[in-house]
């Protein structure tokens, strides 16, 4: 009998525990419900889902708790829309599971403040280079609340080692920042409506 990998579809042999190409471990998909993988992304139902059981940042079953994860969907148009005063974000709320030593991703916040510092500074510059008399302030107003506006877009989408959302359709969310090997033991999400 031969073994299919959930990861990338390779055919390895039973007593591998491992795949050969990807790594990834081989054996039975996780119990879950409305929860699938897309690439290297979790993809969860909003209507209703089960999570399995397992740390979403390390995969381990020891010392999980069931918790209420925030997150915040923030789609890059809203980051340009700021120059209009307007922006818009959704928050999302999803129950999962983490280990004693990842709770803390579960309370960081999307916005940090520096990054806002930098998108609001960023977005009076550009809109104060609008308003000058001399061309040479006026071009560096500009650059630089550009140049500020970028990186504090960059630093918030970025945002190191957090669960983040990075689409969200009518029906389903695509999460970023989960444990590859757990990706690996859910369904495929291709072909789902």
């Amino acid at each position: 009998m031969k073994l299919k990998c959930a990861n990338c579809g390779l055919v390895n042999f039973s007593q591998e525990s491992s795949c050969k190409r990807c790594k990834s471990p081989l054996g039975q998909l996780l119990e879950c419900h409305n929860v699938w993988r897309d690439g290297k992304r979790l993809v969860v139902s909003t209507s209703e889902h089960q999570m399995p059981q397992r740390c979403l940042k390390c995969g381990t079953a020891d010392y999980v708790d069931r918790l209420v994860l925030e997150l915040t969907y923030t789609p890059i148009t809203a980051y340009f829309t700021i120059l209009f005063n307007f922006t818009h974000w959704t928050e999302i709320e999803l129950y999962g599971f983490l280990c004693t030593s990842h709770r803390r991703f579960a309370e960081r916040q999307t916005f940090l403040l520096l990054p806002t510092i930098l998108v609001v500074a960023g977005a009076c510059s550009v809109l104060l280079s609008l308003m000058g008399d001399n061309l040479g302030l006026r071009l560096m107003l500009f650059f630089g609340g550009a140049l500020m506006l970028v990186f504090g877009i960059l630093f918030i989408r970025s945002a190191s080692g957090s669960l983040k959302v990075v689409k969200q359709k009518k029906n389903h969310i695509w999460i970023e920042g989960v444990e590859q090997n757990l990706l690996a033991q859910l369904e495929n999400f291709q072909g789902r409506t």
